[in-house]
């Protein structure tokens, strides 16, 4: 009897993903049709089924710090800006085409949602802006956007005390250091300021400074646990969740659910312990849940802390191949005469907005900006 019901089961399970494949594949083909799509070119893979070399493949790379590398690979064995791959019955659309990536993000936006990015970002960073669709989406949108006029993001003064912790942090007798772990411990220090009030001060080694380094190193941890799972088959998430990803999970909500406490509390009892502007106490003031606070909280920690780190890392290193840009950039921030300047100087500085834009290609401008300013005040000191 028991057989017979499993035996039911899973051939009842196959009839509907059967049925669902066909009816996916012909409402991609009328809707192709429709728009007038020509066929997408596929990855020659080896196993067209299962796509394990595929899979194989990017997991060594990732492993190795090659991705960027072999996702350039890719796109030239293909040799169109747009592919498609089949991994564990899974079908995967890539694309580098600007117009596509447009249409994603501007023209058609309502037209893209993220199923599988909630399933996957959801347990770490909770359901905020970077998860959520459609009334969702624009929830969050007018939850968060009040929050970043000019004159809360343009407090450059705020940067200074990371920015003398961070100077200290590089050796003085031109000995070789991985500079990007220090940019991303000067981005979550500088990140969870705004953000919390209080930073994890990963660059100190004071009072608290093990608990900060724990959740910088956990909430480092699952971000890129979290981008596994993000480029690998739903099938085979159960296989790559492990107790060290949950237990990091775990301190990360509870290291930030002692802040939202306090906001929401703070905000109940109408106390605020400062004038200074604080994200989390803003947003506690919107009257939503402590878990909807502490998702749009997590959200907005990922972009602020990741984009400009990366940003930074991306800069310097083109910076240090590169001695025209680097003088010319040099030239242009002496005019400062050591001054720290504010927004709208920093706004009309041409030379350092077209290093970023056309150098980088990243976001988190404003915040960058006043950092490079600094470490070349600080380069200046052993010339």
């Amino acid at each position: 009897m028991l057989t017979t019901l499993v035996l039911s089961g899973l051939a009842s399970y196959f009839v509907y993903q059967l049925f669902h494949y066909i009816l996916l594949r012909y409402r991609r083909r009328v809707f192709a049709k429709s728009k007038g799509c020509l066929p997408v070119p596929r990855y020659p893979q080896k196993d067209p089924i299962f796509g394990i070399d595929v899979v194989l493949e990017t997991l060594k790379h990732l492993k190795a710090g090659g991705a960027p590398q072999l996702v350039v690979r890719r796109y030239a064995t293909v040799g169109a800006c747009t592919y498609t791959s089949d991994v564990m019955g899974a079908k995967f659309l890539h694309t580098i085409e600007p117009e596509n990536v447009k249409a994603i993000l501007a023209t058609q936006f309502e037209d893209f949602d993220l199923p599988g990015m909630r399933k996957v970002f959801g347990p770490v960073f909770g359901y905020g802006i970077f998860s959520n669709n459609g009334h969702e989406w624009a929830t969050s949108r007018a939850m968060l956007r009040p929050n970043f006029n000019r004159a809360q993001v343009a407090d450059l003064e705020a940067l200074e005390e990371h920015m003398k912790k961070f100077i200290a942090r590089i050796p003085r007798d031109g000995s070789t250091i991985d500079i990007q772990d220090l940019f991303f411990s000067l981005t979550m220090d500088s990140a969870t300021e705004f953000l919390f009030g209080h930073s994890s001060n990963t660059l100190d080694t004071g009072a608290g400074y093990e608990r900060g380094a724990q959740f910088s190193k956990s909430f480092t941890d699952a971000t890129h646990h979290t981008g596994v799972l993000a480029r690998s088959p739903a099938i085979i998430h159960p296989l790559l969740r492990n107790k060290r990803f949950v237990g990091d999970i775990e301190y990360i909500h509870e290291y930030i659910s002692e802040y939202v406490q306090k906001a929401v509390d703070m905000h109940k009892n109408g106390t605020k312990k400062t004038d200074k502007y604080v994200f989390l106490e803003e947003l506690a003031a919107t009257g939503q849940t402590r878990e909807k606070i502490q998702a749009e909280l997590m959200n907005i920690l990922l972009a602020g802390r990741d984009t400009t780190a990366g940003l930074l890392s991306f800069l310097f290193w083109t910076l240090a191949r590169e001695k025209k840009i680097f003088d010319n950039l040099k030239a242009e921030v002496d005019e400062l005469e050591g001054k720290l300047p504010g927004y709208e100087m920093i706004k009309n500085m041409k030379y350092l907005q077209w290093t970023l834009n056309e150098g980088t290609l990243r976001l988190s401008k404003l915040k960058v900006q006043s950092l490079i300013l600094q470490l070349f005040d600080f380069s200046r000191s052993f010339q």
